[in-house]
């Protein structure tokens, strides 16, 4: 489970922690707006090689009874409305804890050339936080799943000094109510 990271791939090292870190701090704030929408409590944001934004996704599951509707997915959809799948292989996707099989796998086939997240919301002591009311959940890891693709994503993370920031979104949210 080798994936290469910014400092392995020249198009993405001019990124830094602390951009990295601001640009996550951006994409919790989306998940707080879709808690704060009536939605699961997820979000996440799409930079370009400069660092601006150029799509977020907001999770729209709740609003749309749609169980694809993931903060990614919306993401993937908008940016390719904004920049074009072309582009999407200089783009830096950032979640908060990693993304669901379905949403990693959108990630990859979309083409977007770097992941970064948070914190790992598969490990336990995040999980905990993050379970979706007992609804069924596949717990393959991103990572793995990645690292069975034919291209190489680059994937940096995690960042624990977020973990209390990105796990206070999911504070008191109902995951069984529908």
């Amino acid at each position: 489970m080798n994936l290469p990271s910014k400092h392995d791939v020249a198009r993405f090292a001019h990124f830094d922690d602390a951009l990295d870190i601001a640009l996550l701090r951006k994409a919790n704030a989306v998940g707080w707006r879709a808690r704060e929408n009536g939605d699961e409590p997820y979000g996440c944001i799409l930079a370009d090689q400069n660092g601006n934004i150029v799509a977020e996704g907001e999770c729209h599951v709740r609003r749309t009874g749609d169980p694809t509707r993931h903060g990614e997915m919306m993401m993937i959809l908008e940016a390719i409305k904004n920049v074009g799948v072309d582009a999407l292989g200089d783009c830096s996707a950032y979640v908060s804890g990693g993304p669901c099989v379905m949403c990693t796998g959108a990630i990859y086939w979309a083409g977007i050339g770097r992941l970064v997240y948070a914190i790992d919301i598969a490990a336990a002591d995040n999980r905990d936080h993050t379970e979706n009311g007992g609804k069924p959940t596949l717990r393959s890891h991103f990572k793995d799943i990645l690292a069975t693709g034919s291209r190489q994503m680059v994937v940096d993370g995690p960042y624990p000094e977020l973990r209390d920031e990105i796990l206070a979104r999911f504070k008191g949210y109902d995951f069984s109510a529908d």
